[in-house]
């Protein structure tokens, strides 16, 4: 009976001795489970963090450059308000400026006076017995030498270009030279415009126009037929420096005079010289100024304007004063310079903003 007790006793032992076993086991699993999570969740924490941080760094920087592009586009708009005020005072100017030409166009002076229409300004023509020419002449043979350099400039870009230059404009601000010439048969344009770098060199070569220039300042426009000065006017005989006359002295000086008001003569006279209109236009630099374009049977061309009160100018070439204002380039003054169709002497008209 003892023995039979004490196996008893024994195998109960036994048994929670094995349950006591388990229990440790279980408790160690747990305690690897519980830290294995423990660091888990500051992986999380650390990943969670630098996440946070960065993402509050980019916030950060985009705070900045809103900052920055609103405090440009404040500079932006403060720079566009002066220049529109520049604008608003400027047309005032010269709203006033062309009301008193307006009202003092009626008035004219006597011998070398200055008759002003709108914002032209054109030297009288008066006669002056004791030279034998009018003061008209006597005014072009001094901007002859006045700008001796210029003419000199156009007989060199006209010899080195291919193209038959008709009338060029230049700039105090630019070195490049814009360029007039006359359009391919082929081309809807009345006459076609390009930009020359460098005409001193031999073989320069003519370069197209950005489409900002043409379209505000040189492109030209075609202008119709009664918009023209002369809208009548289709056909007009070829001016002295393009004519080819045999007997120069008397046959020229009797042309010449005939021709001194109008610039045209009969049509047997110049039956072998009488070019036909091409067309009109005008430039978005000078809209009052409008340029007939004239081409003879041989196929040479050149161009006509109203220059210091006279018609049908040869039109040479135009120079362009800008000064700057505000960081941008604005136009003050445009000078035209032309040619006597009769008698050869130089002519100018200034137009001021």
């Amino acid at each position: 009976m003892n023995w039979l007790l004490d196996r008893r006793d024994r195998s109960v032992a036994s048994s929670a001795q094995r349950v006591v076993q388990d229990m440790h086991k279980d408790l160690e699993y747990h305690k690897t489970r519980v830290g294995e999570l423990e660091r888990t969740v500051v992986q999380l924490q650390e990943i969670a963090t630098k996440s946070l941080q960065e993402e509050l760094f980019r916030l950060e920087m985009r705070r900045k450059e809103i900052l920055l592009e609103l405090e440009e586009t404040d500079n932006a708009i403060l720079d566009r308000r002066n220049k529109l005020e520049h604008s608003r005072m400027t047309i005032e100017r010269a709203i006033r400026s062309e009301s008193m030409d307006m009202a003092e166009s009626t008035a004219s002076k006597a011998g070398k006076g200055v008759t002003k229409t709108g914002t032209r300004e054109r030297t009288g023509g008066s006669f002056d017995s004791s030279e034998g020419k009018s003061s008209q002449e006597l005014r072009g043979q001094a901007l002859e030498e006045e700008f001796l350099e210029e003419t000199e400039m156009l007989g060199v870009i006209k010899d080195t270009l291919a193209e038959q230059v008709m009338f060029v404009i230049h700039s105090n601000s630019i070195d490049d030279v814009i360029v007039y010439y006359p359009s391919a048969s082929s081309s809807a344009d009345l006459i076609s415009v390009a930009m020359l770098a460098e005409h001193e060199e031999a073989g320069a070569i003519l370069t197209p126009l950005g489409n900002m220039d043409t379209m505000m300042s040189y492109g030209p426009q075609i202008v119709p037929n009664h918009e023209r000065d002369f809208p009548h006017v289709q056909e007009l005989a070829a001016p002295l420096c393009m004519r080819n006359l045999d007997n120069g002295g008397a046959g020229a000086a009797a042309i010449s005079s005939r021709r001194a008001s109008t610039g045209r003569v009969t049509e047997d006279e110049d039956r072998e010289n009488k070019g036909q209109l091409v067309g009109a236009v005008r430039l978005p630099l000078t809209p009052d100024v409008i340029i007939d374009l004239w081409r003879l049977p041989d196929g040479r061309c050149w161009a006509t304007t109203s220059v210091d009160g006279t018609s049908f100018v040869v039109l040479e070439r135009i120079f362009v004063t800008s000064e700057m204002s505000y960081s941008v380039s604005v136009v003050v003054a445009v000078d035209i310079y032309g040619r006597h169709a009769a008698k050869n002497h130089m002519l100018a008209e200034k137009i001021t903003s």
